[in-house]
C-alpha cells in the first residue's frame, strides 16, 4: 500500500507470513511483527495482513482486522509493553 503526504510516498508492504509472525516493510525499515507480541493478529489470514495494509502518519492500520500498530512501538517495543501483570489476590478463609 502506498500513502502520499505532502509529495512523499510511503511504501509498506507485508511480505512474509509463518505461523511465528510476519515481517512488515515501511520505507527500507524491516520489522518482524511476532504473534506472541501481538496476538491479535494470531489467526488472521495472510491475504488479509499482506493487502488490507493502510499507512498512516503515525502507523499501520488494517480495516477488515480493526487493528493497527505504531511506527514508534515498532521501533522501540520495550517503552511499549502490551502484556499487563495480573496482581492475584489471595482470598483466606476465617474460623
Amino acid at each position: 500500500m502506498r500513502f502520499w503526504k505532502r509529495g512523499k510516498t510511503t511504501t509498506a508492504v507485508v511480505d512474509e507470513v509463518t505461523d511465528q509472525g510476519f515481517r512488515l516493510r515501511v520505507n527500507g525499515e524491516a520489522f518482524w511483527v511476532s504473534f506472541e507480541d501481538y496476538p491479535m493478529f494470531r489467526g488472521a489470514d495472510p491475504e488479509i495482513l499482506r493487502s488490507g495494509l493502510e499507512v498512516l502518519p503515525s502507523g499501520v492500520w488494517w480495516e477488515e482486522l480493526d487493528e493497527g500498530i505504531e511506527f514508534e512501538a515498532l521501533r522501540h517495543p520495550e517503552r511499549y509493553p502490551l502484556v499487563g501483570r495480573v496482581r492475584h489476590k489471595h482470598k483466606t478463609a476465617i474460623g
